[in-house]
């Protein structure tokens, strides 16, 4: 079992910063607003050679928070019954408050070991701790997660905590994974873990989803738009198939968004974005298809990536027949890059359809990474030529010579012509429509380049 650690406290006193300072890159938001974290996440951490799994939390409410406090509070709650080790993180800045006698006395009653970690002791000349010793928890550590200091002394305390060798077993484990994440074409879905990213607007019911994928209330949820700040990764297996679920925050149009938290969240969806190998577009059906939805599919079509698209909320759909017709005529006409992706229909409230997703993903990602001979690329290049030849240029007839596959993820393909810059953008559609007929690609992009010559291949 890989060892865990929990980082807790009130809202704003530096945990995500320790969070980003342990595993060595900002995967969680940081900015002087309280309340920023809401979800728990998990990664891999590494302290001075101790190998953990860090968990970054919300801050925990006493109780006189509202409702939405009160449900992040909750979902901190689960990753600390989660975690081997507590650390109880305060601000060193400032006096010991009441929120922090009272999360002191909760997290007492989990009966798991706590370091106390003071935080923002940056400087440590003129500052009394204390007060925070009052507290009862040895160690108390203090440290900066913003500049690094105090890291060492963690590590010393850690060791009584951490046995040697399940550290070092635990990061060959890791290791490990890292290379499957390296080594992309050569392994299947079953080898690896598909990085999955689930993506829409705000409140069209991702996190719901997710919920229901892995069957615990894994995310947090709620009628409030735009509760999802942070990408949360969420490992998860389906039939014995490898999954990473990563959960981001609502995209809205970009001249909505204007606050820098905003701007920050939106940054970090669309890093999640360009890290994934699938993209799931969920829908709101009771909102219809709108300009921003389509924007969204277009982001993940441009990046390469394989494409499905789930409509949700499809309980509150009565003219179904109607609705399935509409969005298939908005869909080819709007998003040509991904012409044929397959389009889910589910309730995620109700876990209705929710296996047609996960088959319509694997899908999508086998084509993602389908690969075409060169022999039957060019006898179907030579038919389709036959039957719709490229256009007259200049009295000229212009010719394609041959075909081949040079890369996967997404499929990519070189065409030899003798006119490179006068093939008109309206054949390469053509041929990029009838290439994904003939062998079977809906849902990925498929992009193809054009180089001038002849066939290389041809012996003089």
């Amino acid at each position: 079992m890989t060892f865990k650690i929990a980082i807790v406290g009130r809202p704003n006193v530096g945990k995500s910063t320790l969070f980003n300072r342990l595993v060595g890159r900002k995967l969680a938001i940081v900015h002087n607003t309280p309340g920023v974290t809401r979800d728990w996440q998990e990664a891999p951490a590494n302290l001075f050679g101790h190998h953990f799994m860090a968990i970054d939390t919300a801050g925990l409410d006493d109780g006189k928070g509202d409702e939405l406090a009160r449900r992040m509070s909750k979902q901190s709650q689960r990753a600390i019954d989660q975690a081997d080790l507590i650390w109880f993180v305060v601000d060193g800045k400032v006096s010991l408050q009441n929120e922090d006698r009272t999360i002191a006395k909760e997290l007492r009653k989990s009966g798991k070991p706590i370091f106390l970690v003071i935080n923002k002791c940056e400087n440590k000349t003129g500052q009394d701790w204390a007060e925070f010793h009052r507290l009862g928890f040895n160690p108390a550590i203090p440290v900066s997660a913003e500049h690094g200091l105090g890291m060492d002394e963690l590590a010393a305390y850690l060791e009584d905590y951490c046995p040697a060798k399940q550290l070092v077993a635990e990061k060959d484990e890791w290791e490990a994974e890292e290379t499957e994440e390296v080594e992309t074409e050569e392994k299947s879905a079953k080898d690896r873990r598909i990085k999955l990213a689930i993506v829409g607007k705000p409140n069209a019911g991702k996190s719901t989803l997710i919920n229901q994928m892995v069957g615990e209330e894994r995310l947090l949820t709620g009628p409030e738009a735009g509760i999802t700040r942070d990408a949360i990764a969420v490992p998860f297996e389906w039939r014995g198939k490898k999954l990473e679920l990563v959960d981001t925050a609502g995209l809205r149009k970009k001249a909505k968004v204007v606050e820098k938290l905003e701007q920050m969240a939106t940054s970090d969806t669309i890093n999640a974005i360009n890290m994934a190998e699938v993209v799931l577009l969920v829908l709101d059906v009771s909102q219809g298809i709108t300009r921003q939805d389509l924007t969204i599919a277009d982001l993940a079509a441009n990046e390469g990536r394989a494409v499905a698209i789930v409509i949700n909320k499809w309980d509150l759909v009565r003219d179904k027949g109607e609705t399935i017709n509409s969005v298939k005529a908005i869909v080819e006409k709007s998003l040509p890059q991904i012409a044929d992706a397959p389009i889910i229909y589910i309730s995620a409230l109700q876990s209705k359809n929710l296996d047609k997703v996960f088959k319509a993903v694997f899908e999508v990602y086998d084509v993602w990474n389908k690969r075409i001979s060169t022999s039957k690329l060019n006898n179907w290049l030579k038919k389709m030529v036959e039957a719709y030849p490229p256009p007259m240029v200049k009295n000229k007839r212009l010719k394609l010579r041959y075909a081949t596959q040079i890369k996967t993820r997404p499929p990519t393909f070189v065409l030899f012509c003798n006119g490179v810059y006068d093939m008109p953008d309206s054949y390469i559609r053509y041929i990029t429509n009838k290439m994904r007929d003939e062998f079977d690609m809906p849902g990925t992009p498929i992009r193809i380049y054009l180089r001038q010559g002849e066939n290389p291949y041809t012996k003089e």
